[in-house]
């Protein structure tokens, strides 16, 4: 997972590209923020955003109680409230008219069935995380003398041993030659559920020193870290035990799992389960090996009926037994995230599913490979631990020497891995791909929008808007707006990394014919939106 606070992490825009404009394809956000700037000033705020999820579900998407309940805990006390003062209004078009109408369906979908149960052996997946970020010391693309294509023998030789059919996609980036790593369990038709994980590492980054005070609450003994902390070099690949040795064994030990259970038999589930295992999406790479193995996918018209992302799965600092679930957007990633909700009920008792959809600056899909499959169109989950832009971002273990297996809650990594498993198993069963010709998400400028608006929220361009306004104490009229989009249009990052642009980067990832960049005026339309959002959730007048 990469680190948003750095600045070419900062940079990460998704999705900017194409087709009409984007204003228009945002009329359905700003109305929202509007209606829920309309609600009266005593509304809670965990209520606000409990509206505001709500309000932001695809029209018509129907989800179950396991899926509102990860996305507002209270979600049935709110919607009684929320009738009561429906009912109080005179104005057929009030606002909590409005809002009633969308609670409608919010909770009355159906109850995923209970997913097959397939033993997860917690000992095996501790040593392969073990393995993974202790054997192999250098898992960072460009580093002089890395060892990924270790790390691809090693994940080869299991998935044979285990009678799979494996592959390794070759690619190049900064002259150098990488792979990613794919192995197939036969399902009974041509669709594919794919389980993803990243395998390389990110390079070290520095930490205040108060961040230290925070090992003891790991158990970490002085000396232990005293020997840690010997071995900090800036820039260095880290260990990557949670980040994310702790995805790679995930995956190993579910396929494992399911050829023990059968599932390489007669009793072949109704779609492949394919474990992917993509190389370069840390920095310098930025998900390269993602945009790789998408663009092949998309070329050869591969039926990818549902993708799942588990990337940082094993450390709960907070202790509080909660982990993400952050769908993509469009109906069919939300039908994917209420099958994982139902599934964390069945595997993952005593533990707490919350649900992040794109709206909520909580989602941390945009800062992992998943955004570049949600930018194809792909139904797409990630799973993560507790930890995103605004909640534990910080944490000591994270991009640092301290990210080793004595940080891990191994119980707590189990149960986010079954849970993965079984929503692989659950979307296996009731799958059905988006056709060829639909796949791509970025002809719909509506799902375009939503993609660049939390892309752009934590990019330097909307840095640079906030730092502005606050200087001059208004907001920006049109041209000064338009003058540092200019500017941001002109930066130009590493060639290997392609356009660090917030408004070009989507456009070095697939060029299928006929698309063009995001004009200025489109992404104008979308900063506006973000400062409508905050103004609406910091209670100021708009």
């Amino acid at each position: 997972m990469r680190r948003a606070s750095s600045r070419a992490a900062a940079a990460l825009a998704v999705a900017l590209s194409l087709g009409a404009p984007a204003q228009a394809a945002t009329a359905g956000d700003f109305d929202r923020m509007r209606l829920l700037g309309r609600l009266p000033a005593d509304v809670p705020m965990a209520d606000l955003r409990a509206i505001d999820t709500v309000l932001a579900l695809p029209v018509g998407a129907r989800v179950s109680p396991a899926f509102a309940a990860a996305a507002a805990p209270d979600w049935r006390r709110l919607k009684i409230a929320v009738a009561a003062r429906a009912r109080a209004e005179r104005d057929p078009a009030g606002a909590w008219r409005r809002v009633h109408a969308r609670f409608q369906a919010f909770g009355n979908g159906p109850a995923a069935a209970a997913a097959p149960v397939v033993p997860f052996d917690l000992a095996r997946y501790r040593k392969q995380v073990t393995a993974l970020s202790q054997d192999f010391k250098a898992r960072l693309m460009g580093f002089p003398d890395h060892d990924l294509a270790g790390v691809c023998d090693y994940l080869e030789a299991h998935y044979r041993k285990l009678g799979l059919r494996v592959e390794r996609q070759t690619f190049r980036y900064a002259g150098r030659q990488y792979q990613n790593v794919i192995a197939t369990l036969p399902g009974r038709s041509a669709e594919k559920i794919l389980l993803v994980d990243h395998f390389d590492v990110a390079p070290t980054a520095d930490y205040e020193p108060a961040a230290l005070s925070q090992a003891p609450g790991y158990g970490l003994t002085p000396d232990q870290i005293q020997e840690i902390r010997a071995g900090h070099r800036t820039g260095a690949p880290v260990p990557g035990a949670d980040d994310n040795a702790s995805g790679t064994a995930a995956l190993l030990e579910s396929a494992q799992a399911l050829v023990a259970a059968g599932f390489k038999g007669g009793k072949r589930p109704d779609a492949a389960i394919q474990f992917v295992h993509l190389n370069g999406e840390e920095f310098p790479g930025d998900s390269y090996g993602a945009k790789r193995f998408v663009a092949r996918a998309l070329a050869r018209r591969e039926r990818v009926a549902s993708v799942i992302v588990l990337d940082m799965i094993a450390v709960n600092r907070q202790k509080d037994r909660v982990f993400q679930l952050a769908p993509g957007p469009g109906k069919r990633s939300a039908a994917l995230a209420d099958l994982a909700a139902a599934a964390a009920g069945h595997v993952a008792p005593g533990y707490t599913p919350a649900m992040r959809l794109l709206a909520d600056h909580r989602s941390y899909l945009y800062n992992t490979d998943a955004q570049v499959f949600a930018a194809a169109g792909y139904p797409v989950l990630l799973l993560n631990e507790h930890l995103n832009y605004h909640e534990d971002l910080d944490r000591l273990g994270y991009h640092d020497e301290f990210d080793r297996v004595e940080l891990i809650d191994w119980e707590y990594a189990g149960a986010i891995a079954r849970t993965g498993l079984a929503t692989a198993l659950l979307a296996a069963g009731r799958s059905r791909a988006p056709e060829p010709g639909e796949t791509n998400v970025l002809r719909s400028p509506a799902q375009r929008a939503s993609l660049f608006q939390i892309e752009v929220r934590y990019s330097p361009l909307y840095e640079a808007v906030l730092a502005r306004e606050r200087a001059v104490g208004r907001p920006l009229r049109d041209a000064e707006l338009d003058a540092l989009i200019r500017r941001d249009l002109a930066v130009r990052g590493d060639p290997a990394q392609h356009d660090s642009s917030v408004a070009l980067r989507l456009t070095t990832w697939f060029r299928p014919p006929g698309w063009r960049p995001m004009g200025i005026a489109e992404i104008r339309g979308e900063i506006r939106y973000q400062r409508l959002r905050d103004r609406v959730y910091r209670g100021q007048p708009f």
